[in-house]
């Protein structure tokens, strides 16, 4: 649904140059082990009256990138109705968004007629997932400055 930069990138750039392989397997398996846990964050999250299936973690980019993604039968689309809402739903909630997550959501935006109330399942596991990787990505680093 969507991606991160990590703020430090410089910092982990600078890691990856100075420790390698080792912080390199380090970051892949603590996206794997953050986006597996988002998974199970948003699959507990969603709306029970939506049919909707969220996608086991999936790493790209030589492991360096973790997508989960989220669908209602098949139709991707509808995962974001219930996820922002629609109409004036979708309006309230907008400015609690962050301007990317307001950037997604908007894509969803079509006439402000809809009635589906918002439902974030998927942002909210996102903002725990990237909290825990950039906590965690710094402890590796640390324990491998040591």
């Amino acid at each position: 649904m969507a991606r991160t930069n990590v703020k430090n990138l410089a910092y982990i750039t600078r890691a990856l140059k100075n420790y390698g392989e080792a912080v390199k397997t380090d970051i892949q398996g603590i996206l794997m082990k953050n986006g597996a846990q988002m998974q199970l964050d948003a699959e507990n999250n969603k709306p029970a009256q939506a049919n909707i299936t969220i996608d086991q973690a999936t790493p790209s980019d030589s492991g360096m990138t973790v997508t989960v993604a989220a669908h209602q039968n098949g139709n991707g689309d509808w995962a974001i109705y219930w996820e922002v809402g629609t109409g004036k739903s979708y309006l309230e909630l907008a400015p609690s968004l962050t301007p990317e997550m307001r950037a997604i959501a908007l894509t969803a935006y079509k006439n402000g007629k809809g009635t589906i109330t918002p439902h974030p399942y998927m942002f909210p596991a996102f903002l725990k997932a990237r909290r825990n990787t950039i906590a965690d990505i710094k402890k590796a680093i640390k324990r491998r400055q040591l």
